[in-house]
């Protein structure tokens, strides 16, 4: 008894393998956004680091508060930038035996990779179409985390950020 094609209902068939090329487009697409935001936030980042160091007169000048917000602003927009750089480091590691992932290509000749290429099935395609997709959803995962405390301590710096500009500006 062998085994029967895939139906087109079946997770091997077309719908099937296209819903799983559609979610591992959607987890690039989720990674590509979350890059996109580290630009913008490095620069408001570094911005903001500036003034603070432009504004920043003599220490015997400085008074109290304003040197308290400033420390702990320039902590937090620091720190925030620090994890906008660990979110940003690339993360390769992946499938080695994927003829998907470009290590997985890469680690292979040509002639080794074509002849893989023509003996694939539609359930090998099928299975690391699935790897592919859940490494990239893992490699999302993270990144957003590092995206989300990298704007919380942008938020939590905003305020002494504020004060020690203001404090800053009444020192000149």
């Amino acid at each position: 008894m062998g085994s029967s094609p895939p139906t087109v209902d079946s997770p091997l068939g077309p719908e099937g393998i296209q819903w799983v090329e559609g979610t591992l487009q959607r987890q690039l697409d989720m990674i590509a956004a979350a890059e996109s935001r580290s630009s913008l936030l490095v620069a408001l980042l570094t911005g903001m680091l500036g003034v603070l160091a432009a504004l920043a007169p003599h220490p015997l000048v400085w008074c109290s508060w304003g040197s308290v917000a400033a420390i702990v602003a320039a902590t937090c927009l620091l720190l925030s930038l620090l994890c906008v750089a660990l979110m940003s480091r690339p993360r390769t590691d992946g499938p080695r035996d994927s003829l998907l992932y470009f290590r997985g290509i890469a680690s292979r000749s040509s002639e080794e990779f074509e002849r893989a290429a023509r003996t694939r099935t539609q359930n090998d395609y099928f299975r690391d179409l699935s790897k592919q997709c859940h490494r990239n959803a893992e490699i999302a995962d993270v990144k957003f985390e590092w995206l989300r405390r990298a704007m919380l301590l942008l938020f939590l710096g905003l305020v002494p950020w504020l004060a020690a500009v203001f404090a800053l500006f009444q020192v000149r």
